[in-house]
């Protein structure tokens, strides 16, 4: 394990996560770039050289460049401290896609620049200038499951890339990871509501659906029709009932649990798309009949967490 990771490790374990970060002197931490290594070495041999000559005018250089170093440490320093990061409202994200983060930032009526932010596994982004700014990160993806985000390290090269500030941060976030939705094979929660007939979902029969048209959301295909008759249609949203869709895991259960959990996802995009109101009973929770985004979040967030 290189210096740098072990580095890392030890200021997660005294780092306590939170919602937001206020960066001064106590978590900033500077050191000398590349390009500053090599100016140091520079300027020692430029001070061997005149103390070997006692050239007065090498020592003038020797003095000068020095000066610009000490005060490129003084100005990145101030560059990043008073900083304030927070993340925006985190929403769920599909399994097997890459997370990615709002960091926003508070510049505290300083003009700032020459940021780049990345996580522990992901590429680096660029902070423009400005008052007040946020810039999107993206780390590597999850399976489904709640997960905690990994650190994000914050870096400056200002103003001429001799010194390197940086403070690492671990947000208090969980990222909620719902599972990849799946058409089933088998008839659908939503076409077991209508044969029941307990009134939950009109419009399942063919005389009920349409063509498939270029921008038809793929969510509303019948898949099963498909795969008979190779003939893609699409229920209409408009021909549906607002009565509520009640989506249960003994429906899907037989498949096992992530297929049935792909499943009722689908399910569950279907019906926020047509705007239907709808429940959602997982073995540890139930969600109750409402509809919109809200809803959907909360949805999305149960399958997520669903043991």
């Amino acid at each position: 394990m290189t210096i740098k990771k072990l580095f890392r490790r030890w200021l997660e374990r005294r780092t306590q996560r939170r919602s937001e970060y206020l960066l001064t002197q106590k978590n900033i931490y500077i050191f000398p770039s590349k390009q500053g290594f090599f100016f140091l070495l520079m300027l020692l041999v430029m001070l061997i050289t005149a103390i070997n000559y006692q050239s007065s005018l090498i020592y003038l250089f020797v003095f000068m460049l020095g000066g610009v170093f000490a005060v490129s440490i003084w100005l990145c320093f101030f560059n990043m401290q008073g900083l304030t990061l927070r993340l925006s409202e985190m929403l769920p994200v599909e399994a097997g896609e890459k997370v990615t983060v709002n960091v926003v930032a508070d510049t505290a009526g300083k003009q700032r620049s020459g940021f780049y932010a990345a996580f522990e596994v992901g590429p680096e982004s660029i902070w423009r200038m400005e008052q007040s700014f946020d810039v999107k990160v993206q780390t590597q993806s999850f399976e489904r499951g709640v997960h905690s985000l990994s650190g994000i390290r914050l870096q400056t090269y200002f103003p001429f890339g001799l010194v390197r500030a940086w403070t690492w941060m671990w947000f208090d976030e969980a990222v909620y990871v719902y599972p990849r939705p799946l058409p089933s094979p088998e008839h659908t929660s939503l076409e077991r509501n209508a044969v029941s007939g307990s009134g939950q979902v009109s419009g399942q029969e063919l005389d009920n659906v349409k063509a498939y048209d270029k921008g038809d959301n793929v969510r509303r295909i019948l898949w099963k029709h498909f795969a008979k008759r190779d003939e893609l249609i699409v229920r209409s949203p408009e021909l549906l009932s607002a009565d509520p869709v009640h989506l249960e895991y003994d429906s899907y259960m037989h498949f096992g649990k992530e297929l049935a959990l792909s499943y009722l996802c689908f399910d569950v995009f279907e019906l926020h798309e047509s705007r239907l109101p709808f429940s959602l009973s997982l073995p540890n929770v139930r969600v109750g009949e409402e509809q919109g985004e809200l809803h959907l979040r909360r949805c999305l967030r149960a399958l997520a967490e669903c043991a």
